[in-house]
């Protein structure tokens, strides 16, 4: 049966993409002028790529609330900014070791849903596929940024991938902690 959306119905859908749509955006802009302010604009734009791309598909912990997730979001950010600005190209060895063990981790874990996004079967398997092209993708791209010596890059998606493995065990423990009679309800 086809369900026919009335306008009003329309109008809120349309209303809550763009409302969306504005915080992913200043987000973004925030982010970005906070890594030019602090002379890490590159790291920052390879964070950002890096993290879209591959959370997008893995999935993790999501807050509760928009103050929540703004303030962890903000948080990362500053956190991950502050990692930026420690390392130097002597931790390129030590950093890419950590990334093979977190992608690993994203590998086997991911994806994970959460009560905003519950996957289904094929869903799941999916946006795993999805996960694995992307780590893939980020593993030759950081091999390649860490022969060639170019740290800006290669920090950018490497804290990204710790950023999403982080969520993916949090929403992991989370899925455990707050759902484990929900999750085995799904499959009877």
């Amino acid at each position: 049966m086809v369900h026919n959306m009335t306008d009003l119905e329309r109008k809120e859908i349309i209303d809550y993409g763009l409302y969306r749509l504005k915080i992913v955006l200043a987000g973004i802009a925030v982010t970005l002028l906070l890594g030019y302010i602090l002379g890490i604009f590159v790291q920052s734009l390879c964070f950002l790529s890096g993290f879209f791309a591959i959370r997008r598909y893995a999935g993790g912990y999501h807050a509760e609330t928009q103050k929540l997730c703004f303030l962890i979001s903000f948080s990362v950010v500053c956190i991950s900014f502050l990692i930026f600005r420690s390392f130097d190209q002597g931790y390129m060895g030590i950093v890419f070791a950590a990334d093979i063990l977190y992608s690993i981790f994203i590998w086997y874990l991911a994806p994970v849903d959460n009560s905003n996004k519950k996957l289904d079967p094929a869903e799941s398997e999916k946006y795993r596929i999805c996960t694995r092209k992307v780590l893939v993708i980020d593993s030759i791209i950081l091999l390649a940024m860490y022969e060639t010596g170019h740290s800006d890059i290669f920090y950018g998606i490497s804290i990204s991938v710790w950023i999403t493995c982080i969520a993916v065990v949090a929403g992991r423990i989370e899925n455990q902690v707050h759902r484990p009679v929900l999750l085995k309800d799904q499959y009877r």
